[in-house]
C-alpha cells in the first residue's frame, strides 16, 4: 500500500516471503512516473504482524481483508482472521454477483469492530 502523506510503502504478504530488496526503489520510480506531484522517495515498512496463510491459493481474500482493514482504519483481528475468511469469500462473491454492498464503510467504522467480524461485512 502507498501512503503518498506519510511517504511509506507498507508490504503486507502472507506467505511470508523474502521481502524483494528493490521493490521500495522500483515503487517509488513508478510513483513518480505516474504522479507528477509525487514528493520523491518512499520508505519501505514491512508489517509481519499479519495472519499467514495455509494454501497458495488464499492470497487474494487475504489481501482484500487487509486492504479492508486499513481503509476501514480497524484492526486486524490475529485471533478471528482465519476463522472470518470464508464468510468473507461468501460475502465478495454475493456482493459481485448481486452487484452491491451490504453495509457502508461510514457504518462499518461505527460497528467498531476488529477485522474480519461477523456478517454483515462491507462487501
Amino acid at each position: 500500500m502507498v501512503h503518498i502523506p506519510r511517504r511509506t510503502i507498507s508490504y503486507f504478504d502472507s506467505l511470508s516471503l523474502p521481502v524483494p530488496k528493490l521493490l521500495g526503489q522500483r515503487l517509488t520510480e513508478f510513483m513518480a512516473a505516474e504522479v507528477t506531484s509525487f514528493p520523491g522517495r518512499l520508505d519501505l515498512q514491512v508489517d509481519n504482524r499479519l495472519p499467514q496463510q495455509k494454501n497458495s491459493s488464499d492470497c487474494g481474500i487475504f489481501m482484500l481483508v487487509y486492504a479492508e482493514c486499513l481503509v476501514m482504519d480497524l484492526p486486524i483481528g490475529l485471533d478471528t482472521f482465519l476463522s472470518g475468511i470464508e464468510e468473507k469469500r461468501l460475502a465478495i462473491a454475493l456482493a459481485i454477483l448481486e452487484g452491491k454492498l451490504s453495509l457502508t464503510s461510514r457504518e462499518r467504522r461505527q460497528e467498531n469492530t476488529s477485522c474480519p467480524a461477523s456478517p454483515p461485512f462491507l462487501w
